[in-house]
């Protein structure tokens, strides 16, 4: 046997499928023949005093709880039943990150009054002691919990750790709430990964140092040598950068001997006349034109150099010839280092202030860390079809890339901007496409992040990433480029190469690649709309971030609806900041606007707080009403056939439901502009149907088309979008009265569209819905079954699955056609019942409450009954305080 410790490990088990008529003081006469216990207890309901079928016990030892755990099964009072052993908090090493007022304290087999242990613990501070006691019999059981009105206080008596009161040792542990456990480990992995983030930085930044240093001894090391040989014969003449360029002077030249690890070439008088390193002369393409490329092989070393001035100790990356604004070169040549240029900035800012633009002669080393066959379309060349994919991988790299927000094409209108970019990216092209990224967290990655694209040579684009407020960039932070490669029997393959110095290239070589290449075979089959296209990309980013920080974050965090806010409220702050970058982008502001169906009212709230003024009307009033005071939101069932909304020239229609084909039909007669994002498919009076021939497009895209025939039918201007929300269904029509209005006759053709409906009447839906009294005598029937029935389910997850035509059987014919009628079904029923049921590829089980049901919100009223608390034979596995509905 394992020697004991001195301070016990207390293990708690939970005891499940007790017998009814078993009690805390059968309990504690069984499980003592394995050793003393610090906490045995059997659950009662605290109205009917009735037992919940389940208890827990803790050993005092370790040893012990192990002995027990290997001795099952047991059987109390005639009925097997079932342990498992719960994971003690206490373990986790967050827990003492965690701050409480709240201990729990096991008195073993002492028997202690109330008054000591509050005389005992109040010397720590104020404290208040709530014992443990036996439902049935009324006796104090072996533990308490003891509250301090102070965190400080509960630390201090945590850290004494070992407690006695009168002689007798109590073992004592905070008593943390699940939601806190969660919040601290959240913390702690935020914690951990900022901590690495900036290790990673500092060795990337120790790197840059290291590889400055390596090139600066090198460079003094070939100075030094240089002085001590005869000068050589005169070099041949370098050859042009451009075809513009001038001729340098000839100024005499030193030679840069060779570094030991060089070989020397007898034939190569370039390396005894001292050249540099330079790119191989080319003429700057446009992007992808024409059926020729100059030659240019990747990751060779070229023999062409660039002469050095004698006593120079720059090196060819620090050339710069220097351009007039009209792009006449000057015979001269200028250094960084007479210049007492630092870096690229303060170059760039200088050749501003000068009028210039700069080239920048450099030669770096590429490696190729990704290649796929290349397989296209027989309409496309290989020309064609290298131009396919590069246009795809810049249009679409922000839906790849989740810190992107967008991508924005600078354009050659922008010459002042262009001209900054260019001086920066140490390119000098006419035909070069810069674009600019905009960050999802402007208050993490720079706003000013762009990346220059330029073609190099034959199927060969270069891809230069650079920010101008020295802020992380938001994409790829190091060059790359994007080839195609000839392989054998005339294939193609697509390779992507990172300069030799990138070390953070694990997501372009994992995860944007292979996104490419998925890009390229599926842009044949799908219809693409881009996103975002009707606003300005930057517009709508300020605005999103400006709505999300100041509100969104709030509501959020204190949202008390049972929707999920992630998806909720964020789509709404979306949807608002998308309206007022389309009303500012159209130069026009509503004076009124309408949100018809407003369901929870947030977007109404959130456009009056950016002062848009407006209103917004639904059938039914939200409890979540009353914390958007000041907002205008009103309870109105809508008539489409007869109500007018003539005191808005602005209608919202998100999510409509049955009203979205009626407002067009609204706004058309107010003359009003209108915004629609439809969702469940509905005509006018029932639900949509598919017209015949249709049959190859699906029914939310043939309802789209309905949609867009009733808006063009009425003469409005028709433009679409595709949103940036949580949502499948993101599709959304804006339309606007043209300079020379709608149609003359509105009403003829409003009447002409009603006339082929199956129906004539609207009918709109009942403010209050029968769904939830349905529900609730359906729920009350399930339960109120056998306890055959019942205990095929278990509460904590473990009762076995059962199919769907089994559940079907219990219900009749009647009440499946009740079910189907306001449900849609039982299926659809049952997933409604979100704390009971779950409901997973046609099986259905009875939800792990345990461990899903501690979803509390701080400030909700929990006013709908807990189902287990009231149905389930074993109860609820959650006390009162962390079940999230009302015991």
């Amino acid at each position: 046997m394992t020697e004991m410790s001195i301070v016990p490990e207390e293990k708690r088990i939970l005891l499940e499928r007790l017998n009814l008529k078993t009690s805390t003081n059968d309990i504690e006469r069984f499980f003592t023949r394995w050793g003393p216990l610090s906490e045995c207890i059997v659950m009662f309901d605290k109205n009917t005093r009735r037992s919940r079928g389940y208890g827990f016990i803790c050993f005092v030892w370790n040893h012990h709880c192990e002995q027990c755990l290997e001795a099952q099964p047991h059987s109390i009072d005639g009925v097997q039943i079932e342990m498992r052993q719960i994971k003690d908090v206490s373990s986790n090493p967050i827990v003492k990150y965690v701050n409480t007022r709240k201990i729990l304290v096991s008195f073993l087999n002492a028997r202690l009054a109330v008054d000591e242990i509050e005389e005992y613990f109040s010397k720590y501070g104020v404290a208040h002691v709530d014992c443990a006691v036996d439902a049935l019999n009324e006796e104090p059981l072996y533990f308490a919990y003891v509250t301090f009105d102070e965190v400080e206080s509960c630390n201090r008596c945590i850290n004494i750790g070992e407690h006695c009161i009168n002689g007798y040792p109590i073992f004592i542990k905070k008593v943390i709430r699940r939601e806190d456990l969660k919040k601290a480990e959240q913390m702690e992995r935020v914690r951990a990964v900022c901590e690495a983030r900036i290790q990673e930085e500092l060795e990337e930044e120790a790197g840059r140092k290291r590889r400055y240093l390596d090139r600066k001894l090198r460079e003094n090391y070939a100075t030094e040598l240089a002085l001590l040989r005869p000068p050589p014969p005169p070099p041949p003449a370098a050859p042009r950068l451009r075809e513009t360029a001038v001729e340098d002077p000839t100024p005499t030249s030193s030679w840069v001997p060779l570094l030991p690890n060089e070989q020397f070439q007898e034939d190569s008088a370039s390396h005894l006349a001292g050249y540099g390193p330079q790119r191989q002369e080319h003429t700057q393409c446009s992007t992808f034109t024409g059926p020729h490329f100059p030659t240019h092989h990747i990751g060779t070393k070229t023999s062409q150099w660039i002469p050095l001035p004698h006593g120079s100790t720059s090196t060819p990356s620090d050339v710069v010839r220097r351009y007039s604004a009209s792009g006449e070169p000057f015979n001269s040549l200028l250094f960084l280092q007479d210049r007492k240029f630092n870096d690229r900035f303060t170059l760039a800012n200088y050749c501003m202030e000068k009028n210039l633009c700069i080239m920048l002669v450099f030669e770096m080393d590429f490696a190729i860390i990704a290649t796929a066959p290349l397989s296209l379309s027989l309409e496309l060349n290989i020309t064609e079809g290298f131009a396919k994919i590069v246009h795809i991988w810049k249009e679409c790299c922000h839906t790849a890339n989740r810190r992107l927000l967008g991508v924005v094409l600078v354009s050659e209108q922008e010459d002042s901007v262009r001209d900054h970019i260019l001086a920066i990216s140490n390119v000098f092209s006419k035909n070069i496409e810069i674009h600019k990224f905009i960050p999802k967290s402007p208050g993490v990655f720079s706003t000013c992040a762009y990346e220059a694209s330029f073609c190099l040579g034959n199927h060969v684009v270069e891809f230069l990433p650079f920010v101008v407020d020295g802020r992380r960039h938001p994409h790829v932070s190091f060059p790359y480029r994007l080839a195609l490669v000839e392989g054998p029997d005339q294939h193609w393959n697509i390779s992507l190469s990172v300069s030799s110095d990138a070390t953070d290239y694990i997501w372009m070589q994992k995860v944007a690649f292979p996104r490419l290449l998925t890009w390229l075979t599926e842009f044949e089959q799908r219809n693409r709309m881009v996103s975002h296209r009707l606003v300005d990309v930057e517009d709508y980013s300020q605005l999103y971030c400006e709505i999300k920080n100041k509100w969104g974050q709030q509501i959020a965090a204190t949202w008390t609806e049972r929707t999920d806010p992630q998806k909720f409220v964020y789509e709404d702050c979306a949807i608002a900041a998308y309206l007022i970058a389309y009303w500012k982008q159209k130069g026009f502001v509503p004076q009124r606007f309408c949100d018809i169906g407003c369901g929870n009212g947030l977007l109404v709230h959130i456009l009056q707080k950016m002062k848009v003024n407006g209103y917004g009307i639904d059938l039914r009033q939200r409890k979540i009403w009353t914390k958007f005071v000041g907002t205008d939101l009103r309870e109105k069932t809508l008539i489409p056939e007869k109500d007018l909304l003539s005191d808005s020239d602005f209608l919202i229609g998100n999510h409509t439901d049955e009203l979205t084909p009626w407002i067009p039909i609204i706004a058309a007669r107010c003359r009003s502009n209108f915004f629609l994002l439809p969702c469940c498919p509905f005509d006018f009076y029932n639900r949509y149907q598919k017209k015949c021939g249709m049959d190859s497009t699906s029914v939310y895209s043939s309802y789209l088309m309905f949609i867009r025939d009733i808006c063009l039918r009425l003469g409005y201007c028709v433009e679409e979008d595709r949103l940036k929300i949580p949502s499948t269904k993101r599709y959304c029509f804006l339309c606007t009265v043209p300079s020379g209005g709608l149609v003359a006759n509105v009403e003829n053709v409003i009447s002409n569209m009603l006339l082929h409906t199956s129906s004539s009447n609207f009918v709109p839906r009942e403010k209050f819905e029968r769904l939830t009294v349905l529900n609730q005598s359906k729920i009350g029937y399930v339960g109120q079954t056998s306890v055959n029935t019942r205990r095929r389910f278990s509460c904590r997850g473990g009762g076995r699955l059962c199919s769907l035509k089994e559940i079907a059987d219990i219900l009749s014919e009647e009440e499946k056609a009740q079910l189907r009628d306001s449900d849609g079904g039982l299926q659809t029923f049952l997933k409604n019942q979100h704390q009971i049921f779950k409901v997973a590829k046609g099986t259905v089980s009875i939800r792990n409450w345990a461990e899903e049901g501690s979803r509390i919100v701080d400030g909700k009223l929990r006013t709908t009954d807990c189902w287990f608390q009231k149905y389930h034979s074993s109860g609820c596995p959650l006390s009162a305080e962390d079940c999230s509905y009302k015991h």
